[in-house]
């Protein structure tokens, strides 16, 4: 039937273009929208973000509960950013934004904001943290791609003024969580202090 293939086609086709997951681009249709941005003279600010200590949450939990967290960090942020905005959700768990006609606090409003409500809706008692970093491509003569390596530079920094203050809240509550569960771990604990 040739209506079934074309339903086919089409889905394998939105597949290549966007990640199932998050429903933002994949990395090969975001590189191609970037070749086309790079030959326009025009502005943007870039940003790039990850959720901090997944992988501590993934072994914890599992990768239903790390899908479901990804899930609502997209959600978040597009409610909260621009509509023509262009969002990659990339390897190793970053999302890059580029967007147009914004300024870097503009950005900077959005990014917190999404990162606020992340916290308080992704797990009940677990806080979960989205870093984020962003730069402005002022010299269009030069590629987005040095703009995004920037702003993964300044989310770095920013990791690394709060990330142990980051960790110790995740910890602290996974711990909390862990003898929640197990009531006689936590009266172990109690009777070795």
């Amino acid at each position: 039937d040739i209506s079934k293939q074309k339903m086919m086609y089409n889905a394998l086709e939105k597949m290549s273009v966007y990640d199932q997951l998050t429903g933002f681009y994949t990395s090969r249709i975001f590189g191609n929208k970037l070749a086309e941005l790079n030959k326009t003279p025009d502005e943007y600010v870039v940003a790039i973000c990850n959720i901090a200590g997944l992988k501590l949450i993934n072994a914890f939990y599992d990768m239903e509960t790390c899908n479901n967290i990804i899930q609502k960090m997209s959600e978040e942020l597009r409610n909260v950013l621009p509509e023509d905005a262009l969002i990659c959700y990339a390897a190793e768990d970053y999302t890059v934004i580029v967007a147009k006609g914004i300024t870097e606090h503009q950005m900077n409003l959005y990014l917190s904001t999404a990162a606020r409500k992340l916290k308080k809706r992704a797990l009940d008692s677990v806080p979960v943290f989205l870093n984020f970093g962003i730069a402005r491509r002022e010299n269009t003569t030069v590629d987005i791609e040095e703009y995004i390596k920037d702003a993964e530079m300044d989310m770095l920094i920013k990791k690394g003024k709060e990330g142990i203050t980051q960790k110790r809240e995740m910890t602290e509550a996974l711990t909390e969580e862990y003898f929640r569960c197990e009531y006689e771990s936590l009266e172990h604990v109690e009777r070795i202090k």
